[in-house]
């Protein structure tokens, strides 16, 4: 997890991503073969099995690894990957796991061939440009431009090289927050600094019971996730004020529903992180149905219930949804609703009532839905 070099020297390299489920995804080659790659500052390097088959690669060595979804993978291999280039950028001898992509729904939807990991990007400097889907390699900070109105933020590193930041949210410090561009959620912290935080003063909150959400080892564990309105956060040298952070007991992470209202630059040889705001971030209240979609390998189901919402006495966590409103699901093939989740197509959302239709039990149940403010 700490080798590898850069083979290039004095170099300045723009490739391009896509942003599907708001992840960034990137081309990549590895060993000489072209694949699809998340670019995920919270994770190493990572190879699918079938793209390690097709490589035969030895295993090293062989240990254990924890998703962003509370669960433990035992038995994992470890490679050492002999060259792996972005656009005109060679990383040579950096480390990597093999796992298996396929144990969600999600994760198969992607078609990732594996993940540029956190411990390959600590060999170079990078800027992520969230509006023109554009990411940029260089070893010259100056090369960056950095101008007096980026937001530094100071940052320690995992073993395999993942950012750990520090917040302040109301004068209750909050460390080793993962900077995790493989996330596509907002600001989560862990539930005990909700529970300090409260101890001091009243917090205006709200919570949902369920799991919706997905790491490499599939989807999360059942929790409660928390949703708190803060006075004041600080991250760096900026104040973000009246937003909501999310907290819960497996997460305790930054997304990227956060980090695409700015250009983002991750400096790892002096562990700066700088952030340029270009759109405000608007997570101040939460409005909605109610309800979480978890999606299963043979339909969609309801994977979360808030709590103060519409739903009292109707939706419960497990109930497939056959109908929302025009949109079937009952015989919608995956590929459809893969397309779906990575344009993130949920269109009921945008609605003021929703009628849906979920099967509990063998019976078919219709509901009708208004949008409220939860919080």
């Amino acid at each position: 997890m700490t080798s590898g070099s850069v083979e290039n020297e004095n170099f300045f390299e723009i490739i391009s991503f896509s942003y599907e489920a708001q992840l960034p995804i990137i081309e990549a080659e590895i060993n000489g073969q072209l694949g699809r790659f998340l670019f995920d500052t919270g994770a190493p390097n990572v190879i699918s099995q079938e793209f390690a088959e097709k490589q035969k690669i030895k295993t090293l060595a062989y240990g254990a690894i924890n998703d962003s979804g509370g669960h433990s993978l035992s038995n994992q291999s470890y490679v050492n990957l002999d060259k792996i280039v972005l656009g005109n950028v060679v990383f040579k001898n950096t480390g990597a796991v093999i796992q298996d992509l396929g144990n969600s729904e999600v994760m198969k939807c992607l078609n990732l061939d594996g993940i540029i990991g956190s411990n390959l990007m600590r060999k170079a400097i990078w800027k992520i440009d969230y509006q023109n889907k554009q990411i940029t390699i260089t070893d010259e900070l100056d090369n960056l431009n950095i101008t007096k109105e980026y937001n530094t933020i100071s940052f320690k590193e995992k073993t395999q090289g993942t950012p750990l930041i520090d917040l302040n949210l109301d004068n209750v410090e909050v460390s080793n927050l993962t900077f995790d561009t493989g996330s596509n959620g907002d600001i989560s912290l862990p539930t005990k600094a909700l529970k300090v935080l409260q101890k001091q003063k009243e917090v205006k909150s709200t919570y949902a019971i369920g799991s919706t959400s997905y790491g490499v080892g599939g989807k999360a564990k059942t929790d409660t996730l928390y949703f708190g309105i803060i006075d004041h956060l600080k991250i760096g040298n900026a104040t973000l004020d009246d937003k909501i952070l999310e907290f819960s007991t497996h997460d305790d992470n930054i997304g990227n529903n956060y980090f695409e209202n700015y250009d983002v630059i991750l400096d790892w040889q002096n562990q700066k992180i700088y952030m340029l705001q270009l759109i405000e971030y608007k997570y101040n209240t939460i409005e909605n149905f109610g309800f979480g979609i978890d999606w299963r390998a043979d339909g969609l189901y309801v994977g979360s219930i808030y709590n103060d919402s519409n739903n009292t006495n109707k939706l419960k966590i497990g109930d497939q949804i056959l109908r929302i409103n025009e949109s079937r699901f009952e015989h919608l093939s995956t590929n459809n609703i893969c397309e779906m989740f990575k344009q993130s197509g949920w269109g009921y959302k945008e609605l003021d009532k929703t009628e849906i239709v979920i099967k509990r039990d063998d019976k078919v149940l219709e509901f009708f839905i208004s949008k409220k403010i939860i919080l």
